[in-house]
C-alpha cells in the first residue's frame, strides 16, 4: 500500500504474509492440542493427547462463540465452512471448569 501524508509525502507498507501447511505443531511439547490440517477448506483435526472431559470452543474473529463440544474423545473433525466464510477461527480447550488451557489459530480457505 501506498499512504500519502497531509504534507504529500509517500509512505509505502509492505505486508508479508506467511502460511504454513506442515504438521510441524505436533512437535510443540507445551501444546495441549494440535489442528490439522491449517489451514483448511472445510474440515479441521483436533487432536488432544492427554485427554479427559473438555470443553472445545470454535470463535470467531469478533470472539463469539459459533460452535461448543464436550467431549473425552481424543480425535474430533470440525468442519469450519459451516461457518460460512472464509478467514480466521479459534478453537480453544477449556477445562470441566470452562478455564482456557490452550487456544489455536485455524484458517480457512475457500
Amino acid at each position: 500500500d501506498t499512504l500519502q501524508t497531509i504534507h504529500g509525502c509517500d509512505s509505502i507498507i509492505v505486508t508479508n504474509l506467511e502460511f504454513t501447511t506442515s504438521t510441524d505443531e505436533f512437535e510443540t511439547k507445551n501444546s495441549l492440542m494440535q489442528l490439522y490440517p491449517n489451514p483448511t477448506n472445510g474440515i479441521v483435526n483436533v487432536y488432544i493427547p492427554k485427554n479427559n472431559n473438555v470443553k472445545i470452543r470454535v470463535l470467531d474473529i469478533h470472539s463469539i462463540v459459533l460452535k461448543e463440544i464436550i467431549t473425552n474423545e481424543k480425535n474430533i473433525k470440525i468442519d469450519l465452512s459451516t461457518f460460512g466464510s472464509q478467514g480466521l477461527y479459534f478453537v480453544q480447550l477449556l477445562d470441566e471448569n470452562n478455564i482456557i488451557l490452550d487456544t489455536k489459530k485455524a484458517i480457512l480457505l475457500k
